[in-house]
């Protein structure tokens, strides 16, 4: 999947009223302060910039997912147990997986910070085996790759290329034992629009993540409303 989205601003349209932390198992504060330490480091590294950089356990990705960012990022010394902390709209998938693979081998500490999106959320969230969202930051999704044999009128050279993707997202997922529900089904009442599907998405409470097979999320804020349903997410200046 491809998106132009990387920093920027998240309109939410929320169903309920806003405002409230996370609750009960995910408000590890501790957490969420070394979270808070880690982004604040990697201001320093990277200088408000896009981009990827790293001091000692802390890994920084700061962009868009395409080919040379995640080279980029793979080619930095990343520790095992380090603590990666992303803002990133998402992007290639292919390079989206491998930053994934990389973030799982290491067993690493995920931070999100302002927005991880799109192929952000579908693979580099869930691969972390410890997960903090920061206050006033999202995780999304707007679905994944397509089923090839939805796309008859393409060249048979490319819906070999969608089925390589797709199988290869599928196995990731498995490997994580997460259902594929998190990135392909719109939760119901998140208003969710398939017709404008690069410009909006949903994020889900952390219980309702949990549910799909994500584990180890210690710290993740959500704007609550009392019976934790889905929010949706507009990205207005990607608007035709």
């Amino acid at each position: 999947m491809r998106t132009g989205l990387v920093l920027v601003a998240v309109v939410i349209a929320l169903l309920c009223a806003p405002q409230g932390l996370a609750a009960g198992r995910f408000d590890d504060e501790e957490a969420a302060q070394a979270g808070l330490n880690a982004t604040s480091l990697c201001k320093a590294i990277l200088h408000a910039m896009p981009g990827a950089g790293a001091q000692g356990n802390v890994v920084c990705f700061y962009d868009a997912i395409t080919r040379q960012t995640a080279d980029a990022f793979l080619a930095l010394p990343i520790p095992q147990g380090a603590t990666i902390v992303l803002q990133s709209g998402g992007g290639d998938v292919d390079a989206a997986l491998d930053m994934a693979d990389r973030i799982f081998e290491k067993q690493a500490t995920v931070v999100v910070y302002n927005i991880c999106f799109s192929s952000c959320g579908n693979y580099l969230f869930p691969a972390g085996v410890r997960k903090i969202v920061l206050p006033h930051s999202y995780v999304g999704w707007h679905g994944g790759p397509g089923d090839p044999s939805t796309y008859p009128a393409e060249p048979p050279q490319v819906r070999q290329v969608l089925a390589r993707i797709r199988a290869r997202s599928d196995a990731f997922l498995a490997r994580l034992k997460v259902d594929p529900a998190l990135i392909y089904k719109a939760p119901e009442g998140s208003e969710f629009d398939q017709a404008h599907q690069e410009t909006t998405g949903w994020s889900l409470p952390p219980e309702k993540i949990e549910a799909l097979g994500v584990h180890g999320i210690v710290y993740m804020w959500f704007p609550r409303p009392e019976n934790s349903k889905a929010v949706k997410l507009e990205f207005p200046e990607m608007k035709k």
